[in-house]
């Protein structure tokens, strides 16, 4: 018997998203207070520990929210969820390796780009793939071409809501970790160019419509 008709069997509703999210979210926890929370405190210091949790608070919430939205709508076929796993690992790189006395995530890269841009561009590319093929748009009647600008719109969208909270606690925290705007038009960018890529290969790699399994 395989391990997903065993979980099938012992949890009739439990779904392969459920698996994803919630063990995401506990090795989020155990990293954040095991790993991420003392190198804060060592590089931010105490005084500033109210800007992690409004991160920690506002990635916990969207990652509620886009595991009930995409549950009550599809069962994220595996492939998607390697994906995002995958996107997720590539933050957590970033996050949580040290590099000398910074981040994975500021380091350069061939070419003079970041690695922060590396996350962004793959990010970009995997939130479309999800969006196009594992949401209502995935069965919309729209054209190719018109369905893929309102998928790459709508994760510019959701890219976007990220800078403008990078760029709120920047305004109102003294001395914040974020980038200004100068930061943020890279970044979108880079998922851009992420989104780009996905729409020129998805089509090969995922059939459309078949980002839901019964």
């Amino acid at each position: 018997m395989s391990l997903r008709v065993s979980l099938r069997s012992r949890f009739p509703r439990l779904r392969f998203i459920d698996v994803l999210v919630l063990t995401n979210l506990a090795i989020f926890s155990v990293l954040c207070f095991a790993r991420y929370l003392p190198r804060f405190v060592a590089y931010r210091g105490a005084g500033n520990l109210h800007e992690f949790f409004l991160y920690a608070a506002a990635l916990l919430a969207a990652s509620v929210f886009g595991w009930l939205a995409l549950r009550g709508r599809a069962d994220l076929d595996w492939r998607l969820l390697v994906l995002i796993q995958l996107g997720l690992f590539l933050h957590w790189l970033g996050a949580f390796v040290a590099v000398g006395n910074g981040r994975l995530y500021d380091v350069f890269l061939v070419g003079g780009i970041r690695y922060d841009k590396l996350v962004h561009f793959a990010n970009g590319g995997i939130a479309l793939t999800v969006v196009l093929r594992a949401t209502p748009l995935a069965r919309s009647r729209l054209a190719s071409p018109l369905l893929e600008l309102v998928g790459v719109l709508s994760v510019l969208g959701l890219a976007t809501l990220v800078e403008l909270m990078e760029y709120g606690v920047m305004s109102t925290i003294p001395n914040p970790g974020p980038g200004g705007p100068a930061d943020s038009m890279p970044d979108l960018l880079a998922a851009l160019l992420g989104c780009l890529a996905a729409v020129r290969f998805a089509r090969r790699s995922l059939p459309r419509g078949s980002g839901a399994t019964s």
